[in-house]
């Protein structure tokens, strides 16, 4: 579909955790703010700000939820089809930061360029969340594997891991395939900012596939697609998707940040790649998509009920989000002066 830039009027600014998203806005914006505050009088710091500026980032913090606020461009019909900036209550309210026009006049023609450029070079989009940018954002590797592997169903040439090899690929100046190719420099640095949040996400690399009640392993891309749970949008527990449930990072920004500063990270735990980082989370999955007596009820409309302990949230949730989220900061960091040393 060939579309052209269109600038919608209006902004909902909100703060919602929608089904697509990851650690929601605070868990983003904390992953960004860690890894800025250990740049601190390094090359990178230097590179980085001057890459926010061209990109009208106020801070890393906020860039890492750019490509959530990219999610709010649309394809509207009227009065000819095309793309234009639709925010609605899933939009987190960050992103007026790229949609005020008087704080960011580009801000909007630049998310929808963007959009525009990384629309259908994956495959060709049914809906906005099968856009290809939207593609960028996970992999759904069976958490049964055990390990990511590019050889699994659920690892697209342009999944999470791909997109993030080709960021770091851009940064340093190296020319990258497609449909990696359409990404300016700025729109990079923004991306891998939020793709750490992600890869560090459990259920935005593993996932679990079911038949009914019963757990399978999918071989192929098909089976994959007719087994999916859509990285635990349809699995619930209780009322709560178990994918909205991880993604809850609560609390201020700063008092969190105060927690996520004593998450010690391990000097070994930056050594790797991306596909080492996806692979941990992985397992993580399997651990949280298998707590102690778990079973999974289906219901009506494709979605399933599992059962898990009584304090499952409290107890093992809420502290993997804080250490996830710490290390995603601190690789981020590490890969930054990689980058640039």
């Amino acid at each position: 579909m060939k579309v052209l830039p269109a600038i919608a009027v209006g902004l909902i600014a909100l703060t919602a955790t929608g089904p697509a998203f990851s650690w929601g806005s605070t868990g983003h914006q904390l992953v960004g703010q860690t890894a800025y505050n250990n740049l601190a009088g390094t090359t990178a710091k230097g590179r980085v700000d001057a890459l926010l500026k061209k990109g009208h980032a106020p801070s890393l913090a906020a860039a890492a939820e750019w490509p959530d606020c990219v999610r709010s461009v649309k394809v509207v019909a009227k009065p000819k089809r095309h793309l234009a900036y639709v925010p609605d209550q899933y939009t987190p309210a960050i992103c007026v930061h790229f949609s005020n026009p008087k704080e960011n006049p580009k801000g909007v023609a630049m998310m929808i360029d963007y959009a525009q450029r990384n629309w259908d070079q994956c495959d060709k989009p049914k809906s906005e969340s099968r856009a290809c940018h939207a593609l960028y954002h996970f992999a759904d590797i069976p958490v049964a594997a055990g390990r990511y592997d590019t050889k699994l169903p659920g690892a697209p040439d342009y999944d999470i891991v791909a997109t993030i090899d080709a960021c770091i690929k851009i940064l340093k100046g190296e020319a990258v395939a497609k449909p990696f190719d359409q990404i300016k420099d700025y729109e990079a640095l923004f991306l891998l900012a939020h793709l750490m949040g992600d890869l560090h996400q459990p259920l935005h690399v593993g996932a679990i596939y079911l038949d009914g009640a019963t757990e399978k392993t999918p071989t192929t891309e098909a089976d994959a697609e007719r087994l999916s749970t859509q990285g635990g949008n349809k699995i619930f527990v209780g009322k709560a998707k178990l994918h909205a449930m991880w993604d809850g990072v609560d609390g201020a920004i700063p008092a969190v940040q105060l927690k996520v500063n004593k998450q010690a990270v391990d000097a070994s735990a930056l050594a790797g790649t991306p596909a080492d980082w996806a692979s941990e989370s992985v397992k993580l999955a399997g651990e949280a998509l298998h707590p102690a007596n778990v079973s999974f009820a289906p219901g009506t409309g494709g979605v399933w009920t599992m059962t898990a302990p009584a304090k499952y949230n409290g107890d093992f949730v809420g502290p993997h989000q804080l250490s996830q989220v710490a290390k995603g900061g601190a690789r981020l960091a590490a890969v930054l002066k990689q980058i640039w040393p």
